[in-house]
């Protein structure tokens, strides 16, 4: 799964040279936010995931990110910091602090609920994101990006060449 998306994503962000030659010019970090739904994998866990993460808005690379698990009985609201790699993948990893499963409801970081995950955009306006939580298992989820900016000169290049 993880080798099909990294094919989509690279084939997508790629710009293709009128000799055929793949260039991808100078990255630019646009500042986006991404809004996307989720599902926790694990039997035992299984529950619904909405996140949002608000990138290259702190500098040129930092931004943050927003995990809310949609259980009735006790949610989880996970917070921290996301890492811009290029312009179409970025990290994060945080943590629950104010919740039932929380750092101080559990007594300390062992305990907590912890999150960490890497973004893809494999195409303009589609967010795909795998994550991985120490205490409730494996989620995937897709949404879709909104830039917060306009695009770059280079991105109005290639489109004006096709």
């Amino acid at each position: 799964m993880l080798l099909l998306v990294w094919g989509l994503m690279t084939e997508s962000a790629e710009a293709r040279r009128k000799d055929g030659l793949i260039y991808r010019g100078k990255q630019w970090l646009i500042d986006c936010v991404d809004i996307s739904g989720g599902y926790i994998f694990d039997h035992k866990y299984e529950k619904f995931t909405v996140t949002t993460a608000v990138n290259n808005v702190f500098g040129p690379r930092y931004g943050a990110f927003t995990m809310l698990e949609l259980d009735r009985t006790a949610p989880s609201v996970v917070i921290g910091p996301t890492v811009s790699l290029t312009d179409f993948a970025y990290v994060w990893g945080g943590i629950d602090f104010i919740s039932q499963r929380g750092m101080f409801a559990r007594g300390g970081f062992k305990y907590a609920r912890k999150d960490l995950g890497i973004g893809f955009y494999p195409v303009r306006w589609f967010t795909v994101k795998i994550a991985h939580s120490f205490n409730a298992g494996s989620r995937m989820e897709i949404g879709f990006r909104i830039p917060l900016e306009k695009d770059p000169a280079y991105l109005l290049r290639i489109r004006n060449r096709r």
